[in-house]
């Protein structure tokens, strides 16, 4: 499917109009962000939304099992044992299949493992699970 569908682009919105708007809102609920925090969450929600037809494509090719371990680790961020009761309860799966998803997912390269447990490797696609899932 490599080229297929096509990018739909919006013009940039100038950082300061947003940092304002964002400003805004927070302050209605007493809170604040940062002129560079607000640049970095805005560049970030307008790559998610240009490549959201893409990571539906991608995400096709998940059984609906995987999926619901793909969307709890995206959630958790990173999880050190994917076994335990907490986890298993966030997918409704037991020990057994979340062991062998867990196993399939490390051999496509989609999960890894680093010192803390383990999390998706493409961090845009888990903020993709994140914030559309």
């Amino acid at each position: 499917l490599n080229g297929w569908g096509t990018d739909l682009e919006f013009s940039p919105i100038p950082y300061d109009e947003f940092h304002a708007y964002i400003q805004d809102r927070f302050q209605q609920n007493g809170l604040t962000i940062s002129y560079k925090n607000a640049q970095y969450l805005q560049d970030l929600v307008q790559l998610l939304e240009n490549r959201e037809s893409r990571y539906e494509t991608y995400l096709g090719q998940f059984s609906a099992t995987e999926l619901k371990v793909l969307i709890a680790l995206a959630k958790e961020q990173v999880v050190v044992h994917p076994q335990s009761k907490k986890f298993l309860s966030s997918t409704s799966l037991s020990a057994r299949a979340i062991g062998q998803i867990i196993n399939r997912l490390m051999d496509r390269g989609v999960l890894e493992k680093i010192a803390q447990g383990y999390r998706l490797s493409d961090p845009l696609l888990s903020a993709y699970l994140r914030y559309y899932r």
